[in-house]
């Protein structure tokens, strides 16, 4: 265990002796880390390898995108929680209930910042970080209608779980689903990834390429028709806003941007 902890520690100091020198060779980089040039080229190339460094044309070393996105995260969550907060508050007045901002990392979702709702019955909320497939979710719902195709295909190759009676495990169906949440804008849940757990949700782009989420959750109990479509068209228009803040492209004449209204006790929220 020893003998592996330092090999990590040495693999570390030369990803950080890379950045410094960068274009590096290795006689350099040998020298400068202490290391033998076989060892250091060894650990170059077990490091190339892995996605963590490159070699430019001339044989030189330098540091992959993947440092670069590493290092873009560090940053990307307290800037997304600033920009989102405003957005968390108004929805959680508007609708009373659960607001939840998530992150999508690939296939991997997790919960950045939240509001919670004043009813005295609320759902049962997943922890942060959660290992519910994306189809059971209405935030991986709303995260698989925002791949491209060929990634959708590939996600609804592999089995589709049933975690409740009513989780979607057709393929079909669950293509067809994502139809209609493209078409309105937002993903539903009814139970499907827990009993009496509903919610709505919307994705949106990030710089880079990259997706965030809002969610609205509630006990189904408690949700009718009308509230469900309320809830969605309130979260799809606070998403489709940060978008465009995050993006730089908002407008302040949209009527995306104008404020939302708290719900009125015992009242149906309206748009």
């Amino acid at each position: 265990m020893e003998k592996a902890t330092q090999s990590v520690q040495t693999a570390l100091r030369v990803i950080e002796q890379v950045s410094v020198d960068q274009p590096a060779r290795l006689g350099d980089l040998a020298r400068s880390l202490g290391l033998a040039k076989t060892t250091a080229h060894r650990l170059l190339n077990t490091l190339k390898d892995a996605g963590w460094l490159r070699q430019d044309a001339q044989g030189s070393w330098l540091l992959s995108l993947r440092c670069a996105t590493i290092g873009q995260r560090v940053t990307e969550r307290p800037a997304l929680k600033a920009l989102a907060g405003p957005a968390l508050q108004e929805l959680a007045l508007a609708t009373r209930e659960n607001i939840r901002l998530w992150l999508a990392e690939g296939e991997t979702l997790a919960v950045i910042d939240s509001r919670d709702g004043d009813h005295a019955v609320r759902p049962v909320e997943p922890p942060a970080r959660i290992d519910l497939p994306l189809h059971a979710m209405a935030v991986g719902k709303a995260v698989l209608a925002s791949w491209p195709e060929h990634d959708v295909d590939r996600w609804l190759g592999k089995p589709l779980l049933a975690i409740t009676p009513h989780t979607i495990t057709s393929p079909d169906l669950l293509r067809a689903e994502l139809a209609r949440v493209r078409s309105r804008g937002y993903a539903e849940v009814r139970s499907e990834g827990a009993l009496d757990v509903g919610g709505v949700a919307a994705a949106f782009r990030l710089p880079g390429d990259r997706l965030g989420a809002l969610a609205v959750t509630y006990p189904v109990h408690r949700a009718s028709a009308a509230s469900v479509a309320s809830y969605g068209a309130l979260v799809s228009r606070s998403a489709q806003s940060l978008q465009e803040a995050a993006s730089g492209t908002a407008s302040t004449t949209s009527p995306r941007d104008r404020p939302l209204r708290r719900t009125p006790a015992g009242a149906q929220p309206a748009e």
